[in-house]
């Protein structure tokens, strides 16, 4: 069975001590590659690093938005030549709501902007979505023809879902889909068609349930994600191969510009 984790953070300090294990457990695990997101210049270079040292590393680099308030002045140039220099998507960029004293406005002109960039680039995108759902549909159906999108732990309502998945968008679901109570992930990945369904770890953040509980003291990794390819198996009433398999072709779809 081989997965590919389609948003995690690898250059986060908390995988810092044990990255190399962390890696090889994914791998053992069938993930085959990994994207990892950066969130801020401060932390592409660290992203670039890994890609070069290990292999299945999908870089992506993007100002993500709790990160707005606090990049320097020549960010998007910065992130031009980070692209222009590697085989790399734009993420995670996005925006949120939830948080309260980051500026909505600048936050949408930071996230248009490097959606412009990903369009004149031909690259993906991976999406950040909270609590914005009455002003990120609209936005998206701007570039769903022209860019290929992926929403990251995608939390939008089953009714939202046939609006999201026009043009060449995907939803991506997290370790956050194995949570009982979680039932509008449970409806929303129901209603995603099969060609648009993605996978992920989140890692080093929203840990699955693994043997009936969830793993808070510890940080995520790439290889729990086998536990949320069988809550989504379950959910979608297909056995795991077969759940796997589309997954596979999916994200080969829609990494295919970015992938070595």
């Amino acid at each position: 069975m081989e997965i590919i984790d389609s948003h995690c953070h690898l250059q986060d300090p908390a995988l810092f001590p044990h990255r190399a294990g962390i890696i090889a457990r994914a791998k053992n695990a069938g993930v085959t590659y990994m994207l990892t997101c950066g969130t801020s210049p401060e932390d592409w270079q660290s992203v670039c690093d890994i890609a070069h040292e290990y292999s299945g590393i999908i870089p992506a680099f993007g100002v993500h938005p709790h990160k707005c308030d606090s990049i320097p002045a020549d960010w998007e140039k910065r992130l031009i030549d980070m692209l222009g220099n590697t085989k790399s998507a734009v993420g995670e960029i996005g925006l949120d709501f939830a948080e309260k004293g980051i500026d909505r406005t600048r936050q949408q002109a930071i996230f248009i902007r490097q959606m412009e960039i990903a369009r004149e680039l031909k690259r993906p995108v991976s999406i950040h979505a909270r609590q914005c759902w009455d002003v990120m549909p609209a936005l998206l159906e701007k570039y769903a023809h022209d860019l290929i999108i992926i929403i990251h732990s995608c939390s939008a309502s089953r009714e939202l879902i046939p609006r999201l998945t026009d043009g060449a968008i995907y939803c991506s679901f997290s370790g956050t889909l194995t949570y009982s109570r979680n039932k509008r992930a449970h409806d929303a990945v129901r209603a995603v068609p099969r060609d648009r369904l993605l996978i992920e770890s989140d890692a080093p953040d929203l840990p699955p349930v693994i043997n009936g509980a969830v793993q808070h003291d510890v940080p995520n990794e790439p290889g729990n994600i086998t536990a949320t390819l069988k809550s989504m198996a379950v959910l979608r009433v297909v056995d795991e191969d077969t759940m796997a398999g589309t997954l596979l072709q999916n994200t080969l779809r829609a990494l295919t510009a970015v992938m070595s």
